[in-house]
């Protein structure tokens, strides 16, 4: 293998930029090519990353590069298409959460995987927290006993994606805060509790706050007054059984009269109990109640996500994030959605 990856990273948004920052600091891989229609930010991130290989055209930055692996941060309806080309071309794929807007989409992404023994690899970087990875060997070493709940949360005040843009465009995010930010908080409880099979589901899904046209309020993180598209949901409220006697609940919104923003997660053994963030785990030590507080550093987790898929594809790590999982927590948010009496989404295609 040639001793530089050569990249190309399609998005030239946020979070392209930061994988480009990624490879840069991880020193093995070089970003030899960057895409994006939008050919102002596109010169703009390339002049200030200097990539000097610029294409307007996904499949042109293909055809003409001869690349070992491409990361997709693009909006949410071209995960699919663009990760099938880049691994039928040959490329590794780092695609950004979610996998793609439907599960069909990423059942067919695992397959191409699978048939081309290309690496798929799904962005989801809170995996990737040192806090995480601790209570995922803390429960994996069976120090937890059998997890029977967990609690995902990630609620926001004011923290609507700014008005008309793609994320507030059903069409090319395929939803909104459920598969924004929910994605993440419900991929890593599923991650900690194994996956189990969901067999119910009952589930509010919808938008209050979206469509107010309120005014401009702390920068874009709140619909701005005017014309836009908002066509999505701004908050999801689930609860989900796997059998009997094991359940999750999940908590997700863009905007609600909250007193601040929240992100946790709880987990429930049979043997302790733990919450993030912070990290405490809470147990017993000589028949008495203890709480952990482990001392763990902080750390960027674009760059600790972009480290590992260069070394999955080196040979040095196994994959933390697979493509069979990014499947199966695609396939509890449509059930939420549809739980809901919510649609799938219209799905967008590139030109």
């Amino acid at each position: 293998m040639k001793q530089k990856l050569r990249v190309g990273v399609a998005g030239a948004g946020w979070p392209g930029w930061q994988h480009m920052r990624g490879y840069q600091e991880q020193g093995e891989a070089e970003v030899v090519s960057l895409c994006d229609p939008n050919t102002e930010r596109l010169h703009r991130i390339a002049d200030e990353y200097g990539v000097l290989r610029r294409y307007a055209s996904f499949d042109e930055m293909l055809e003409k590069e001869s690349l070992d692996a491409v990361s997709i941060c693009t909006p949410n309806a071209f995960h699919a298409e663009m990760a099938v080309a880049a691994m039928r071309a040959g490329a590794h794929v780092h695609c950004e959460k979610p996998m793609a807007v439907s599960s069909e989409g990423a059942r067919m992404m695992a397959q191409v995987s699978s048939d081309t023994g290309r690496i798929l690899m799904v962005g989801f970087q809170r995996r990737f927290g040192p806090e995480a990875r601790h209570l995922k060997r803390f429960i994996d070493a069976g120090s937890m006993g059998g997890i029977y709940r967990a609690r995902a949360v990630w609620v926001r005040r004011r923290g609507i994606p700014g008005l008309g843009g793609w994320f507030t465009t059903k069409k090319l995010s395929g939803g909104g805060a459920l598969i924004d930010i929910g994605v993440h908080v419900l991929d890593l409880a599923l991650w900690f509790m194994g996956f189990p099979e969901p067999t119910d589901v009952c589930a509010s899904v919808g938008a209050k706050f979206g469509n107010r046209r309120r005014g401009t309020i702390d920068g874009d993180l709140w619909p701005a007054s005017g014309e836009g598209t908002f066509d999505v949901d701004d908050f999801a409220f689930a609860h989900v059984n796997f059998g009997r006697e094991c359940s999750l609940s999940l908590e997700t919104s863009w905007a609600g009269h909250i007193k601040h923003d929240q992100m946790t997660i709880q987990i429930w053994g049979e043997d302790g109990g733990a919450k993030l963030w912070p990290l405490e785990i809470y147990t017993d030590h000589l028949d008495e109640p203890v709480d952990i507080s482990p001392r763990l550093p902080d750390t960027d987790l674009h760059t600790l996500s972009v480290s590992h898929f260069v070394n999955v594809i080196k040979g040095r790590e196994k994959l933390l994030c697979l493509p069979d999982e990014g499947v199966k927590g695609l396939e509890l948010i449509e059930r939420i959605y549809h739980a809901a009496g919510l649609a799938g989404p219209e799905v967008a295609r590139r030109t």
